[in-house]
C-alpha cells in the first residue's frame, strides 16, 4: 500500500490544502502549531478510523460548516488507485452536533465501492494489509502513527496496562481468547453429550413396543376384509331399491308437471282476455281523437302560416337595428374627428412657429458643442496626465535604490520647458513613456525578486560551509576506523579463547576434584600420592581471569573509539553531497548578483530622457488653467443647445402634424358619407311594426285550433297498429282455449294411474338399507383408520429404534469430541506463552540492532521482557526504562515499534511524530540515518520541528502557518 495524495478542506487551521505523496522516506517540517500533526491526523481519520478528539467537531475548522478530508491511495491488493473520503457536517439544530459521511471510490470504476462504516473498514483492512485486526483504530494508535507524546509513554505503563496495549498487536491475546471461547464450546459440547444421553433413554421404551403394535395390525387386517364383504350385499340391494324409487318419482313428477301445465294455460287465457279488452279500449281512444284532429286542421294550418310570416319579419328587424347601431357607430366617430381636426390644426401653427425659434438658435449650439469638445479633450488629458504622474513618482522611488548620483544630477537638470500645445503634444509623449515604465516596473520586480532569492540563499551558504568544516573536522577520526576495527576484532577473538579456556578450566577443576586428569579422563600418573591438581589448575584459573579482565576493559576501550570513530565517518561521507551543494550555492549567488547589476543599468538607460515629476506637474497646472478657462466661456453662453432640442421636439412634428391633419380630413367625408348610404338603407323597414302586430293578431285567433291538434294528433295516428293488435290478441285467445282442453285431458289420464302407497313402501325399504349399509361403512372406516394409524405408529417405532441406533453412535462421537476439544483447549492455553516468548525475542533482536545504530554504542544490549518492559545492559549494568535517560528512553521506543512493526509483515508504511524528541544532535542524525536504510517499507513519514532529516529523506513537506491558516509547500 503507499499513500499518494491527502485532500483537507477546512480541517483544524487548514482551509483546503493538496499534498502529494512519493515512494520513500517523507519529512513534513513546521514550527510548533503550525499544522503537522494535523496531516497524520487526517491519514489516520480516513484510512484507521483513528481521531484522538472526544468529539469530531474539534477536527473541524472553526465556524466551518463542512469539513472534507480524502485520503487518496494504491492498493496493497490489486495496485489500484481508490480514495477514502471522510466528511463532517455540523447539523442544522446544533452547533455540537456533527453528521459523518464515509464511503471509499475507485479511480478504475468511477464508482463507490464501500459506503457504510463496517463495509468500508472491512474494505481498506484488505486492501491496506490488515485483514487479520478487527480494530484498526487501535493498530494506527498503537504501531503506526502513535501520537505525539506516546511513543516512550507506553512503556511507562504497568505491566497489566502495557499488555493490554501490545498483546493485541502481535495476536498474543488471540491465543487466550479462544481458550476462552472453546470453555463455551466445551460447555455446549458437554451439553450435547447429556442430550445425546437424554434422547438414548427416551428412545428405548419405544423400541420395545414395536411386536405388540404388529400383531394388533394382523387383526385389523382380517376384520377389515369381513366388513368389506357384508359392504358389497348390503349396497347391491340398495341399488335395487334406489332404481324403483327413481322410477316412481319419474312418474310423480310427471303428475305435477302435468297438472303445472294445465294451471299455467288457464292463467294465460285470462291474461289474454284482459289484454284484448284493453287494446280494445285504446282503439276507441285513438278514433275519437282522429275526428278531433280533423275538425281543427284548418286552424292549424292558419295559425302555421302565420308563425312563418312572424320569423320573416323578425329577420327584417334585426337586419334593420344593425343598420341602426352602424348608424350610431358612424355619427360617434365623426364627432370624435371633428374634434382630433381642430387639435391638429392648433398643433401645425406651433411647429412652424417653433421652427423659426430653433433657426435662430443655430450658431450659438455649434459654438457650445465646440467649447465642450475641447473641455473633453483637456479633461481627459489631465486625468491621464495625473495617473501618469503617480506612476513616474513610484517608479522612480522604487529605482533610486539602484542609481548613481550623476544620473539623478542629469535627470534634475534636464526639464525640458512646458509644450505650447499641451493638449495635443502632452497625451503622445506621456503615452510614449507609458509603454517604457510599464516595462521598468517589470524590470524592477524582477530585481526585487532576484534580491530575496539573493538573501534567502545566503544563509544556506553560510550554513553549508560551516557543515562542510564541521564534517572536515571528523577526517582524522574516520581514518583510524578501519585499524580500529581491526583491534577490536582481535580483542574479541582473544576474548572467546579466553572464554573457552575458562570454561575447560572449570571442568578440569570439576575432574581433579575426583583425581582425574582433564586431558586423558584417567587418574594423573604424574600426580603423587597426597598430592592433587586443584592447586595448579586454580592458578592457571587466576591467570586466565586476569588476562581476560585486562581484554575486557581494552574491548571496550576499542568499541568506545569505533562508536566515535563510526559517527566521525558518518559526518565525512556527508562531504560528498555538502561539496557539491555548496558550490551550486556560491554559483547562485554570483548569478544574482550578475543580474541585479545588469538590470539596475537597463532601468537608468530606459530612464534617461523621460519627463520626470516636475515636468509633469507643471504640465498639470497648465492643462487645469487652459481647462477653467473653458469652463467660463461655456458658462457664460448658457445653455443655448437644451433650448434648440426642446424647439427642436416642437417644429419636428410639423410634417407629421400636417399629414394627419390631412388624413383626418378625409377620414371625415369617408364617414359623413357612410352616414348617408345608412340612412337611405332604413327606409324599406319604416311599416315593419304594423306588419308585425298584424300577424300577431292571425296567430291569436287561430291558437286553440293548434292545441287541439297537438293534443290528439299522436293518438290519431297510433289508430291503425291498435286494430291489428286487437285482430292478433282474438286469434291468440282460440288457440289457447283448445290447448287447456287437450292438456286437461292428459292430467286425468296421469291421476288414473299413480299409486302414492307404492312410493312410500319402497321409501321404507331404502332407507332400512341405507342404514345397514351405512353401518357397514363406518365399521369399514373405523377398521381402515386403524390400520393406518397402527402401521404409522410401526413406522413410528420403526424410525425410533432407527434414531436410536443413530443415538448410541451420536453419543459415543460427542463424547470423543468433548474429550479432543478440551485436549485441543488446554494445548491453545499452553502454546500461548511460547509463541509470545518467540515475537518478543525476535522483536528484542531487531530493536537492539536499531538502537546500537541509533546511539552509535555497540556495547549497549536492549531488549524486551516478556510484559513489555524494556532493558538496557551496558558494561555489566542493567537499567530499566524508567531509568534511562529522556533521549535514551526516546531512542529505545522507537526502535522497539520499528522492531514491532517488522512484526506486521503486510503493511508497509509507517508513521513517526516527533522521534528526535529529548535526544541530542548527534542522536537526531543516528536516527534520520537509521530510518534511511529501513527496508521493507514503501514510505516513512516523520514529523518534526527540526530539519535534522532533511538531508536523508526522499521528499520534504514544510507546513506553515500565517494568520491562522496553515499552508503546505513539497520539496
Amino acid at each position: 500500500m503507499r499513500i499518494t495524495e491527502v485532500y483537507l478542506k477546512n480541517v483544524k487551521s487548514y482551509q483546503e490544502a493538496t499534498i502529494r505523496f512519493p515512494v520513500g522516506t517523507i519529512a513534513i517540517f513546521g514550527p510548533n502549531g503550525a499544522g503537522k500533526t494535523t496531516i497524520l491526523e487526517a491519514i489516520g481519520f480516513a484510512l484507521f478510523d483513528f481521531l484522538p478528539y472526544r468529539n469530531q467537531r474539534e477536527f473541524m475548522r472553526h465556524n466551518a460548516l463542512e469539513t472534507d478530508v480524502r485520503v487518496t491511495f494504491l492498493s496493497r491488493l490489486d495496485e489500484c488507485e481508490y480514495q477514502a473520503v471522510r466528511t463532517l457536517k455540523r447539523s442544522a439544530g446544533s452547533a455540537d452536533s456533527v453528521t459523518s459521511t464515509y464511503y471509499v471510490y475507485s479511480f478504475d470504476t468511477e464508482g463507490r465501492v464501500a459506503q457504510q462504516k463496517q463495509d468500508v473498514q472491512a474494505f481498506l483492512r484488505q486492501h491496506i494489509g490488515l485483514d487479520e485486526y478487527e480494530d484498526l483504530a487501535r493498530v494506527f494508535a498503537d504501531v503506526l502513527g502513535v501520537p505525539q507524546g506516546r511513543l516512550t509513554a507506553d512503556f511507562l505503563l504497568t505491566p497489566s496496562q502495557r499488555r493490554d496495549t501490545f498483546d493485541p498487536l502481535l495476536r498474543v491475546d488471540a491465543y487466550r481468547q479462544v481458550y476462552e471461547r472453546l470453555r463455551d464450546v466445551l460447555d455446549a459440547l458437554r451439553g450435547n453429550v447429556s442430550d445425546q444421553e437424554r434422547r438414548v433413554s427416551a428412545l428405548e421404551p419405544e423400541a420395545e413396543r414395536l411386536p405388540n403394535e404388529v400383531a394388533a395390525l394382523a387383526v385389523f387386517v382380517k376384520q377389515h376384509a369381513e366388513t368389506t364383504n357384508e359392504t358389497r350385499i348390503l349396497a347391491a340391494d340398495q341399488a335395487r331399491l334406489h332404481a324403483e324409487q327413481q322410477r316412481l318419482e319419474t312418474q310423480r313428477q310427471t303428475l305435477e308437471q302435468q297438472r303445472e301445465l294445465v294451471r299455467r294455460l288457464t292463467q294465460q287465457q285470462q291474461d289474454i282476455q284482459n289484454r284484448l279488452e284493453a287494446e280494445q279500449a285504446q282503439a276507441a281512444a285513438a278514433a275519437l281523437a282522429e275526428a278531433r284532429t280533423n275538425e281543427a286542421a284548418a286552424g292549424y294550418a292558419a295559425y302555421r302560416k302565420a308563425q312563418g310570416e312572424l320569423t320573416a319579419l323578425e329577420e327584417d328587424r334585426k337586419s334593420a337595428d344593425e343598420l341602426r347601431q352602424n348608424g350610431f357607430s358612424v355619427e360617434r366617430k365623426l364627432v370624435a374627428l371633428r374634434t382630433r381636426q381642430t387639435a391638429l390644426a392648433k398643433g401645425v401653427q406651433e411647429s412652424s412657429e417653433a421652427t423659426a425659434k430653433r433657426t435662430a438658435l443655430e450658431p450659438q449650439v455649434a459654438r457650445q458643442e465646440r467649447l465642450e469638445g475641447q473641455l473633453l479633450q483637456f479633461g481627459r488629458d489631465l486625468d491621464y496626465a495625473r495617473q501618469h504622474g503617480e506612476q513616474v513618482t513610484q517608479v522612480l522611488r522604487r529605482a533610486a535604490a539602484g542609481r548613481s548620483n550623476g544620473l539623478r544630477e542629469q535627470v534634475s537638470a534636464d526639464l525640458p520647458a512646458a509644450p505650447s500645445e499641451a493638449a495635443g503634444y502632452a497625451r503622445s509623449r506621456l503615452s510614449e513613456q507609458h509603454e517604457d515604465l510599464r516595462e521598468i516596473g517589470l524590470w524592477l520586480e524582477r530585481r526585487d525578486d532576484l534580491r530575496k532569492r539573493y538573501i534567502q540563499t545566503l544563509p544556506k551558504r553560510d550554513e553549508t560551509a560551516r557543515a562542510i568544516a564541521h564534517c572536515e573536522s571528523f577526517v582524522a577520526i574516520a581514518a583510524q576506523l578501519e585499524d580500529l576495527e581491526r583491534q577490536l576484532q582481535t580483542v574479541r577473538d582473544q576474548l572467546s579463547a579466553y572464554e573457552a579456556q575458562r570454561r575447560f578450566n572449570q571442568d578440569s577443576q570439576e575432574m581433579a576434584a575426583d583425581g582425574l586428569c582433564p586431558f586423558y579422563k584417567d587418574f594423573c600418573p604424574k600426580v603423587e600420592e597426597g598430592q592433587s591438581l586443584i592447586p595448579i589448575i586454580a592458578g592457571l584459573v587466576r591467570d586466565q581471569v586476569d588476562q581476560a579482565d585486562k581484554l575486557q576493559a581494552e574491548r571496550v576501550r576499542i568499541e568506545q573509539e569505533v562508536g566515535r570513530a563510526r559517527a566521525a565517518q558518518k559526518e565525512v561521507d556527508r562531504l560528498g553531497d555538502l561539496a557539491p551543494r555548496l558550490q551550486h550555492l556560491e554559483s547562485d549567488l554570483h548569478d544574482f548578483d550578475q543580474q541585479q547589476q545588469d538590470l539596475t543599468r537597463r532601468i537608468d538607460d530606459r530612464l534617461q530622457g523621460a519627463w520626470p515629476a516636475p515636468v509633469i506637474a507643471k504640465l498639470l497646472r497648465e492643462l487645469e488653467e487652459k481647462e477653467e478657462t473653458l469652463r467660463q466661456e461655456l458658462k457664460s453662453l448658457g445653455n443655448p443647445r437644451q433650448i434648440a432640442e426642446r424647439l427642436y421636439d416642437a417644429s419636428s412634428e410639423y410634417e407629421q402634424r400636417a399629414e394627419s391633419l390631412a388624413a383626418v380630413t378625409r377620414e371625415l367625408r369617408t364617414f359623413e358619407e357612410k352616414l348617408a348610404r345608412v340612412t337611405e338603407q332604413l327606409k324599406p323597414y319604416a311599416d315593419l311594426d304594423r306588419r308585425v302586430a298584424q300577424q300577431r293578431r292571425i296567430a291569436d285567433a287561430h291558437r286553440n285550433d293548434f292545441e287541439v291538434y297537438l293534443q290528439h294528433e299522436q293518438i290519431a295516428a297510433d289508430l291503425p297498429r291498435r286494430k291489428e293488435l286487437v285482430a292478433a290478441l282474438a286469434g291468440d285467445k282460440e288457440k289457447n282455449a283448445q290447448a287447456v282442453t287437450e292438456s286437461q285431458q292428459l292430467l286425468t289420464a296421469c291421476e288414473e294411474s299413480w299409486n302414492p302407497a307404492a312410493l312410500s313402501e319402497i321409501q321404507n325399504n331404502l332407507n332400512e338399507a341405507q342404514g345397514l349399509l351405512g353401518a357397514a361403512n363406518e365399521r369399514s372406516r373405523y377398521l381402515s383408520k386403524q390400520i393406518i394409524l397402527t402401521k404409522q405408529e410401526i413406522a413410528a417405532l420403526e424410525e425410533s429404534a432407527r434414531e436410536l441406533e443413530d443415538a448410541k453412535q451420536a453419543l459415543a462421537a460427542a463424547q470423543e469430541v468433548f474429550t479432543v476439544t478440551g485436549f485441543l483447549r488446554n494445548v491453545i492455553r499452553d502454546a500461548g506463552p511460547h509463541i509470545a516468548r518467540h515475537l518478543i525475542q525476535q522483536i528484542s533482536a531487531e530493536a537492539n540492532t536499531l538502537f546500537s545504530e541509533i546511539m552509535g554504542d555497540a556495547s549497549a544490549e536492549l531488549s524486551l521482557t516478556e510484559d513489555y518492559d524494556i532493558l538496557l545492559e551496558q558494561h555489566g549494568h542493567r537499567r530499566a526504562f524508567l531509568q534511562l535517560s529522556g533521549g535514551e528512553q526516546m531512542s529505545a521506543a522507537v526502535a522497539v515499534r520499528l522492531g514491532l512493526l517488522r512484526q506486521l509483515s503486510d503493511i508497509n508504511i509507517a508513521f513517526f511524530d516527533e522521534p528526535t524528541q529529548n535526544m541530542d544532535a548527534e542522536r537526531r542524525h543516528n536516527l534520520a540515518e537509521q530510518l534511511e536504510r529501513v527496508t521493507g517499507f514503501q514510505q516513512l513519514f516523520v514529523i518534526s520541528h527540526d530539519d535534522t532529516f532533511e538531508p536523508m529523506v526522499s521528499s520534504v513537506v514544510r507546513v506553515r502557518k500565517e494568520n491562522g491558516v496553515s499552508s503546505v509547500e513539497v520539496e
